[in-house]
């Protein structure tokens, strides 16, 4: 009977620290979001504005 319980408990550590990777995970995309999105756009008005001078040329 000891045995399962100490089963349980393992069980309840590894859970534990599975959602704190889950959780830092998150906090680490829900920081790093904005700046990525910041990025994105930059890189498609960029893209946008060679393609309008490609458009002029041709």
């Amino acid at each position: 009977m000891m045995g399962l319980f100490d089963d349980m408990m393992d069980g309840a550590r590894i859970a534990k620290g599975f959602f704190r990777g889950i959780k830092s995970t998150f906090r680490f995309i829900s920081k790093n979001a904005p700046k990525a999105m910041n990025f994105a756009k930059k890189q498609s008005k960029s893209i946008s504005k060679q393609v309008d001078k490609f458009n002029k040329k041709s």
